[in-house]
């Protein structure tokens, strides 16, 4: 399969699966989100294995696909290893305890991989940015308290895959991956400041 085809299916496939689906408080198709992270994978020279897993990057997470069917519709192996170490076994629902036994093990794969680092970084870079395009359009409180909770929730996960990133991944691959998260993250700081301003003490 040349690299050309491999992304040609790799679109088709996330396009299909994700064809009902839409970002969450945005009136935008999720296949957009898989798109932007598989152009920045691009500009930054990933494999085309690696770029073709991230546009498959949340097939199985968020639809009912499942590695086998990836592996029988010919994708590479390494795409579909690295469909599967981004994928969580985790929902957001999961309760405290299956979190806190899975989430360690999640994290613990991708660090073992540069790819793996490498594109978990870009989604949650786009994710971040995502999160500034909500609080642009909406003022439902919910929606709002739901980003500064994404935000924190970040602030606490990614610190091990920014520390390894300079060792894993290529000068040209890491500084601009690290100045994207910590500019996205600065920004959407001050925007849930702006959002959600503390309480008014009298």
């Amino acid at each position: 399969m040349t690299s050309e085809t491999l992304l040609l299916n790799a679109y088709s496939v996330a396009a299909s699966k994700h064809a009902l689906q839409m970002r969450k408080g945005i009136p935008e198709p999720y296949i957009n989100h898989c798109v932007r992270v598989a152009l920045a994978a691009t500009g930054l020279q990933l494999p085309h294995e690696a770029v073709a897993a991230s546009l498959l990057h949340d097939v199985v997470e968020d639809t009912p696909t499942t590695l086998v069917e990836l592996y029988e519709m010919g994708f590479p192996a390494r795409t579909v290893e690295l469909v599967d170490g981004l994928t969580k076994r985790y929902g957001d629902q999961a309760d405290a305890e299956t979190k806190a036994r899975l989430k360690p093990e999640y994290y613990a794969r991708i660090l073992q991989d540069k790819d793996l680092i490498v594109l978990k970084l870009l989604d949650r870079i786009d994710n971040l940015r995502d999160m500034r395009k909500l609080l642009r359009i909406t003022d439902d409180r919910k929606l709002v308290k739901w980003a500064g909770a994404y935000l924190r929730k970040t602030q606490v996960e990614f610190p091990p895959l920014l520390e390894v990133l300079p060792k894993a991944a290529a000068p040209w691959v890491a500084t601009p991956v690290a100045t994207w998260f910590y500019t996205e993250a600065g920004h959407l700081t001050a925007e849930l400041q702006t959002a959600l301003p503390p309480p008014v003490v009298s």
